[in-house]
């Protein structure tokens, strides 16, 4: 994957049709299956990624507007889009997610995996990988309308990412495209099942076309290392940013 497709400069999103074949994630991530085992949990929803209109919810709530869309979901609270949750990333609270979905045959990835949160407390293993499964793996959850805007992804990452319920289209823009272009590039319908894989540079905005449920992780390999390192020392507050969701690396950071 990574030389074939991933090598700077000549590098194009990729369309898998067969990565998900026999992940437990196709059949067990449902909504009503996230209502009953995750409901109590409260999550972040919002109108588009990117907006700081941000919202504490219950997850069984959210899953209720999701199936059926109301506009007292948040009474008092307007939305510019249909409200979405893009933030949730459980990974590190709940392993056994990991476990339903598996891309390391396709896409290496110079990132820990959910295996390394094992490695002893405080560990520089442990803590780098809290910080990877915390800040660059999310499930993406809305409703038919939800939308990202056009972006870049951090740090110079690639990005996988995988639909398992609902449709998404994505328009993606060539490296160096100018923001005033608006014809994408590339189109893409994201059918369930379905996985592309975004190289870096690649901007994107997206948009569900029916109550989704999408499984989204940012990596490095050898195809882009030296610009995701090259950021990390040029744009320590992002990174900086991620490290505050993991308890143990925030109390390290200067205030």
């Amino acid at each position: 994957m990574n030389r074939e497709f991933l090598r700077r400069g000549s590098s194009r999103p990729v369309l898998l049709k067969d990565l998900t074949d026999g992940w437990p994630a196709m059949k067990r991530w449902t909504f009503d299956h996230f209502a009953k085992t995750y409901g109590s949990e409260r999550i972040i929803v919002t109108d588009f990624l990117g907006s700081k209109n941000l919202h504490k919810v219950s997850f069984a709530h959210y899953l209720d507007y999701v199936r059926a869309p109301s506009a007292d979901f948040l009474p008092g609270q307007r939305a510019e889009t249909p409200w979405y949750s893009p933030y949730w990333s459980p990974f590190v609270d709940h392993p056994e997610l990991s476990a339903d979905f598996d891309v390391s045959e396709t896409v290496e990835n110079w990132m820990p995996d959910a295996s390394c949160i094992d490695a002893p407390e405080g560990s520089s293993e442990a803590l780098f990988a809290h910080w990877t499964l915390r800040g660059f793996s999310w499930l993406f959850i809305g409703p038919e309308g939800t939308f990202t805007p056009r972006h870049l992804d951090t740090l110079n990452t690639h990005a996988w990412n995988t639909q398992i319920r609902g449709r998404k289209r994505f328009d993606l823009w060539a490296p160096g495209t100018p923001l005033e272009d608006e014809t994408p590039d590339i189109q893409v319908v994201l059918e369930p099942g379905e996985t592309l894989i975004i190289p870096m540079g690649w901007a994107h905005a997206v948009v569900a076309l029916e109550a989704s449920i999408s499984l989204t992780g940012n990596f490095f390999n050898r195809t882009n290392s030296a610009a995701f390192f090259h950021t990390i020392y040029s744009q320590p507050d992002v990174w900086q940013a991620k490290a505050r969701l993991v308890p143990a690396l925030k109390a390290q950071l200067v205030p």
